[in-house]
């Protein structure tokens, strides 16, 4: 823990949030660095929810294979419980606040962008989930609520956000603006600085909404490039590697830099901002944020 901290200060970071995705605690603890935790995400979720079992029968392979990816769950009774194991296993750091993903698309929809349910389908169903784990959260862990750009809280929409914060059932929430996932939600992006207007856009959209924005993962992707030349069909053979490099594609997790990323900031003063990049090794990843650092310190001329 002591390398942790002194790269935090010599990066002048001033928390850690982390990944909790396993049912059992995996490594060591770092509770005093601690200021988030991301709960684990099933990006698959909502026809087991409904109990949709002809279009599982169709997502997985076999019985065994769905009951693997629910954590060992054959009903949502019993997927409810590993929710909420998971949900206590992160309580134990002492977070200030949990991240949950607000999105669904199963592993067709990924590669055909043909998607079977809408925004307002994704998200009144995750409400209703949240709220029947919601229980087992302190009313002073603020719950923030991520957007991607799959089906759910893409915040493109500002009548689906409201409809999705009236029908959540916990005093303590927010949104976690993931920018990197933003800026996929529009293909027609080519450089930073129009991802950044466009960020911008969304956010005065959002109206009262966008007071809810309470955190910023910060990092960038313009995905334009690779969505538009898809052929957006299943490929015949794939594994569990080439759907992560499709995801990654995608959802790039660049390091900002153009200076008119501090215009945006300055539109969303998230209480919590996140340096959420993908690096090679911890030399990498000081270079990558000292650039955003740059960029968030700006002042446009």
């Amino acid at each position: 823990m002591d390398d942790l901290q002194a790269f935090m200060q010599t990066n002048n970071l001033h928390g850690l949030e982390l990944f909790v995705y396993s049912k059992e605690r995996t490594c060591k603890s770092v509770q005093p660095l601690v200021k988030g935790v991301h709960l684990r995400y099933w990006p698959y979720w909502l026809d087991f929810w409904q109990g949709n079992t002809a279009k599982l029968q169709n997502a997985f392979t076999d019985h065994s294979a769905l009951q693997e990816y629910y954590w060992g769950a054959v009903n949502p009774e019993q997927w409810i419980e590993q929710i909420k194991s998971n949900i206590r296993l992160a309580l134990e750091e002492n977070p200030e606040y949990l991240v949950w993903h607000v999105a669904n698309s199963d592993l067709y929809e990924t590669f055909t962008f043909d998607f079977k349910h809408t925004d307002t389908e994704v998200t009144q169903a995750t409400a209703e989930l949240f709220n029947v784990v919601a229980d087992c959260i302190p009313d002073n862990i603020c719950v923030l609520f991520e957007n991607l750009w799959w089906p759910g809280l893409r915040l493109t929409e500002p009548q689906v956000v409201t409809n999705f914060f009236a029908a959540i059932k916990h005093p303590n929430t927010g949104i976690m603006l993931d920018l990197g996932h933003l800026l996929s939600t529009n293909p027609q992006l080519s450089t930073e600085e129009e991802g950044y207007a466009y960020a911008q856009t969304i956010v005065h959209n959002l109206g009262e909404h966008a007071q809810r924005i309470r955190g910023v993962h910060l990092n960038y992707s313009l995905s334009g490039d690779y969505v538009l030349n898809l052929d957006k069909t299943v490929p015949t053979q794939f594994d569990i590697g080439d759907i992560y490099q499709h995801v990654t594609n995608i959802d790039r997790h660049l390091a900002c830099t153009h200076q008119s990323l501090a215009g945006l900031i300055r539109l969303i003063k998230p209480k919590y901002l996140v340096h959420e990049l993908f690096y090679n090794d911890l030399a990498d990843l000081q270079s990558k944020l000292r650039k955003q650092q740059q960029a968030i310190n700006s002042v446009e001329e």
